[in-house]
């Protein structure tokens, strides 16, 4: 089976149209595939041809793909069969688009998929590529590793959140972008909520956010540190 056969694509709507176009993709069920060539082929080849072949898409298609994208992987959930480094680096891929939107649809899919396949593959497989994101030189690039981590950390137990998020969270509380900063907060005020045990470990991370010269950082830092 070849991607053209996975992805059904409205041709008649220009690739590079400004329509709505959250309707021209339609995604086959790849269970007869997993079937008949077994689950490593459809990792090797199916799902990183999907994402290549969207690739010439006008960001909306781009966007659906990835919303898309867990049901497309429903069948390599098994824990016996799933490997996730690949698809790990298609996310890798995805928070690197230069689209906000794209970005921002991979950070949501982030906390589908690892709901699917479970915090230890989230924690082994997304986080190496996420740490990686988090030093790029490119401060769009650094929010979208932010972002991801706090959906991430919906997922996570204390412990995973500890040492999976944690450390890039505040390696990133001094980031020279206040953008970044203001991210942080938030994903920190996340862990406060969520996981009452480590406020102490996020506490002066959140109080240096809070005397942030930046009034943005600032602000979000306030309602972050009322949580600890």
């Amino acid at each position: 089976m070849d991607v053209d056969e996975i992805i059904t694509v409205n041709e008649e709507t220009p690739r590079d149209t400004n329509e709505d176009l959250l309707d021209i993709l339609t995604i086959t069920d790849i269970g007869p595939v997993v079937a008949e060539k077994g689950m490593q082929y459809c990792i090797d080849n199916i799902l990183p041809e999907v994402s290549t072949y969207l690739s010439g898409f006008e960001w909306r298609p781009r966007a659906k793909m990835i919303r898309l994208f867990p049901s497309l992987v429903e069948h390599l959930a098994e824990e016996s069969m799933f490997s996730g480094d690949v698809v790990a680096a298609l996310f890798s891929v995805w928070l690197s688009d230069p689209v906000q939107a794209v970005r921002a649809a991979a950070s949501e899919t982030v906390a589908v998929i690892t709901g699917k396949f479970g915090q230890d593959w989230g924690a082994a497989s997304l986080s190496p590529q996420l740490q990686g994101l988090s030093k790029s030189d490119v401060s769009r690039f650094r929010v979208a590793a932010v972002d991801a981590l706090e959906s991430l950390i919906s997922f996570f137990d204390d412990y995973h959140t500890e040492r999976y998020a944690l450390p890039v969270l505040l390696s990133l509380v001094a980031d020279p972008v206040p953008n970044v900063r203001i991210n942080v907060a938030h994903a920190l005020n996340a862990v406060a909520v969520g996981h009452r045990s480590l406020r102490d470990k996020v506490r002066a991370a959140i109080e240096t956010l809070y005397t942030d010269p930046d009034l943005d950082v600032k602000e979000v830092a306030e309602v972050a540190l009322k949580q600890c």
